[in-house]
């Protein structure tokens, strides 16, 4: 996702969108122009027994803030509900809580695979 909004921005945002969703124990940090949210581990109401928890990487890139979601949901023992039934709406309402105008690119760009994604402070 690319935003107009700089990365510290994007990271504030994020971060109180974290907690409107239920992740407790939202943070986030910076170094340089690269930005990180985190939030949980939480088991969030709407999805008893499943644990959630939630960063967001942003930094800045040319004339905007180049930013990505990563999830990881635990399911309770014996829970067979497919993740993606999960993850997706939880990304949906944790971008509608943040409100950061974005925009993505209609086709890779090989940014996808920069080691920036996978680094944590």
């Amino acid at each position: 996702m690319r935003s107009p909004l700089p990365p510290d921005s994007v990271a504030a945002r994020y971060q109180r969108a974290f907690s409107a969703v239920g992740l407790s124990g939202s943070t986030w940090t910076h170094n340089a122009d690269t930005a990180w949210v985190h939030g949980g581990p939480a088991t969030l109401s709407d999805s008893p027994g499943a644990t959630y928890e939630s960063r967001v990487v942003a930094y800045w890139h040319g004339d905007s803030t180049h930013y990505r979601q990563f999830v990881t949901v635990i399911p309770q023992p014996g829970d067979s509900i497919n993740l993606g039934q999960r993850t997706i709406p939880f990304c949906g309402a944790t971008a509608r809580a943040a409100g950061v105008q974005s925009s993505a690119p209609q086709t890779p760009t090989g940014e996808e695979t920069l080691e920036l994604w996978t680094r944590v402070p």
